[in-house]
């Protein structure tokens, strides 16, 4: 073994911290108190960002599955929509549902492709459409005489570190249409109408 080799110490946390000790004018400790503020502002905001995409994934994923519940059925009632939207807490997990708003609703065309809303419930703070006003559809969707499941989901995302002390949230929203799969509408026996 050579002698360079043999008075080589292995690289440690302590061995750096004498090092920086060593040097006359503290420039790598300077350095490190210069950048080590800025690093840990990068990775705190590397994990709120992920923690928001997240948050926002579960969220459409939520819409999807919602929509896809609600859109099997020949007809259904406030309870069972009501059973459906209370489901969504499985799905969001391990995010909380506080801030969820959902609404499950209705759109149904006639013969000159107007569209209107059928029905609408909401769960959990959601504001529900009122039967029989105007919808507007996207373009891809107006056809006559067709009916829609639409599904609305809102969240208010509160970052875990810091943010919360200051009272920001950032909104998130999703939507999804699908059509009914069993039959040309579905009926809801106990929700208000037009």
């Amino acid at each position: 073994m050579s002698k360079v080799a043999a008075n080589r110490r292995p690289f440690t946390a302590v061995s750096l911290l004498e090092r920086w000790r060593i040097q006359p004018d503290g420039a790598a400790v300077t350095e490190f108190a210069i950048i080590l503020p800025l690093l840990v502002l990068i990775w705190l905001g590397g994990y709120e960002t992920t923690n928001a995409v997240a948050t926002y994934r579960k969220l459409t994923d939520t819409t999807a599955q919602l929509a896809n519940i609600a859109s099997r059925g020949v007809n259904t009632s406030k309870g069972e929509l009501q059973t459906i939207m209370a489901a969504t807490a499985q799905i969001m997990s391990p995010y909380s549902t506080a801030n969820l708003q959902t609404v499950v609703s209705e759109i149904q065309t006639d013969a000159h492709s107007v569209a209107t809303v059928t029905w609408s419930q909401a769960y959990n703070g959601g504001t529900t459409h009122t039967p029989g006003t105007a919808w507007t559809l996207p373009a891809a969707l107006v056809t006559p005489s067709s009916a829609y499941i639409l599904v609305e989901t809102s969240y208010n995302y509160q970052a875990s570190l810091g943010v919360p002390y200051i009272g920001m949230g950032i909104p998130m929203a999703s939507q999804l249409y699908i059509p009914p799969r069993q039959v040309p509408s579905i009926i809801c026996t106990d929700c208000p109408t037009s």
